[in-house]
């Protein structure tokens, strides 16, 4: 599904009009949505490091985000594309069966989908992000 299912109004402008002008002050507007929703501590610009995000969890690469967003540096780019745990825990599940045998004593599988090998009473988070658990296996 297309946020904009009309294919000729899908340039220029995100927030505009119905005939396609601008709306002139979007962020008053933002502001009025977030109250009217509920939200609190959710900034305009927020909107870009969600954007950035969802971009490169979608395939999307590094300088093509670097030039949609206007940095000069990508550095800077990257300090917008923030991961969620999620997506690189998949990224590191695609792993699973490379090793085909034990890993720390601990059987791994050879396929099918991902299992904790971690012993039963291991004190590793289930649910920390990926690099805080990943980081404590191979410690």
């Amino acid at each position: 599904m297309a946020l904009e299912p009309d294919q000729a109004r899908r340039e220029g402008r995100v927030f505009k009009r119905r005939d396609g002008a601008a709306w002139g002050q979007i962020r008053t507007a933002f502001a009025s949505a977030l109250t009217r929703a509920g939200i609190k501590g959710f900034r305009f610009h927020d909107l870009r490091h969600t954007f950035a995000s969802h971009y490169m969890m979608r395939g999307g690469q590094l300088y093509d985000l670097k030039e949609t967003l206007g940095h000069s540096d990508v550095k800077m780019t990257a300090r917008y594309a923030h991961l969620s745990p999620a997506h690189l825990r998949a990224g590191v599940d695609a792993l699973d069966g490379l090793t085909g045998g034990h890993i720390d004593g601990h059987k791994v599988l050879k396929s099918g989908p991902a299992q904790d090998t971690a012993p039963p009473n291991s004190t590793r988070n289930q649910v920390a992000p990926v690099a805080q658990v990943d980081r404590a296996a191979v410690s």
